[in-house]
């Protein structure tokens, strides 16, 4: 026998709560339980919550983010662990399937970036050398329909160097084909 979703029947009903949420609470928003594609986080913010006498319910507030990690998945390819940067946020302002976001996070690995400047005929020996190399993962708009896209970051790397990097990384596709690179073998290609 199938069983049949029950919602309850909130028509008629008032509700308004006004929640001041801290770090001690966390959250977690899962994508795909089957997977493990998952935001778990600790924050901070004030939110409304409210249920109409239609039975509509609400959500209204930003809630900012210290820390927590997104595990990554992508077709049985990828399951990457990213660390949240503080400061990223969630806000609702209506639906709490609508909250927008705004969330970076961070997979950190150490490469070498001669595969990736040898097309330029430098094979100098500091290119041949593992280095410090963040791939940026980056949430915006719907958090359940997000508009994810990748950047490259070089913590320690010299200002021509990440200039260098930024001029051979320059279109979405060279970035993602660069950021699964590093994700899958730890290489750029």
């Amino acid at each position: 026998k199938q069983r049949e979703d029950i919602s309850p029947d909130l028509s008629g009903l008032t509700l308004n709560f006004g929640l001041e949420v801290t770090p001690d609470a966390s959250i977690q928003i899962i994508f795909d339980s089957k997977i493990g594609d998952i935001i778990k986080a600790k924050g901070s913010g004030n939110l409304k919550m409210e249920i109409n006498p239609s039975g509509d319910f609400n959500m209204y507030g930003d809630y900012n983010i210290d820390e927590g990690d997104y595990l990554f998945t992508l077709k049985n390819i990828i399951n990457k662990k990213f660390e949240i940067q503080k400061g990223s946020s969630l806000t609702w302002n209506g639906s709490p399937y609508n909250a927008i976001s705004d969330i970076t996070a961070i997979y950190p690995v150490k490469a070498p970036l001669i595969d990736l400047v040898a097309s330029t005929g430098d094979t100098s020996a500091v290119y041949k050398k593992r280095t410090d190399v963040n791939c940026l993962l980056k949430l915006s708009d719907k958090i359940f329909n997000p508009t994810i896209s990748f950047d490259i970051d070089l913590p320690k790397s010299d200002e021509s160097t990440q200039t260098l990097v930024k001029s051979l990384v320059n279109t979405d596709e060279a970035m993602n084909q660069e950021i699964f690179s590093l994700l899958i073998i730890g290489r750029f290609t």
